[in-house]
């Protein structure tokens, strides 16, 4: 069952949709890096990408179980942390899955 978007906190709606963004770059810039996370082809990481471009701009509007999830699979992906800097971008090499 969806649950309501939750009310809008402007700081934490940029955080969330930098860290979607930073997520859809990286799957761009390293299409053939994304089968170390699970992705079967460089087609399905442009693609996937296109779809967490779509929910960045979406962010304050996103069903809460759907947000919750995109952020902390994009998290996962990034190999961040909730304690790593919002403005750091790409995977943190030390961590990242490749």
């Amino acid at each position: 069952m969806p649950t309501d978007p939750e009310p809008q906190q402007p700081d934490r709606d940029n955080a969330d949709r930098a860290l979607i963004r930073r997520a859809a770059t990286w799957l761009r810039d390293n299409p053939d890096q994304a089968a170390g996370i699970g992705i079967a082809n460089p087609t399905d990481a442009r693609a996937l990408a296109a779809v967490l471009d779509i929910l960045a701009v979406e962010v304050p509007h996103l069903d809460a179980d759907l947000r919750r999830q995109t952020v902390q699979n994009c998290r996962d992906m990034l190999g961040e942390t909730l304690i790593r800097s919002a403005g750091a971008a790409g995977p943190d090499p030390t961590t990242a899955r490749m």
